[in-house]
């Protein structure tokens, strides 16, 4: 893989590493959340739960990336 790609990895790892941490922290029972997307029928504790594996999925693609970047062209 060239740079770029191996950039644009790392970043997009990172952004799903935030969007698993919002799923996380933002999961309250007290609001009733009317989107119809996928886990907005889950009890808090679930998306807490699926929050955490996405954060985990993040961070396990942004080291990748950052590994393949810091070893250089092959």
């Amino acid at each position: 893989m060239d740079t770029g790609t191996q950039l644009l990895g790392a970043i997009g790892g990172l952004l799903v590493v935030a969007v698993g941490l919002w799923a996380a922290i933002h999961n309250n029972g007290e609001h009733v959340r009317m989107a119809a997307g996928l886990g907005s029928s889950f009890s808090p504790a679930m998306r807490r739960f699926s929050g955490i594996v996405v954060v985990l999925a993040g961070l396990a693609i942004s080291s990748f990336a950052v590994a393949q970047l810091l070893r250089g062209p092959a």
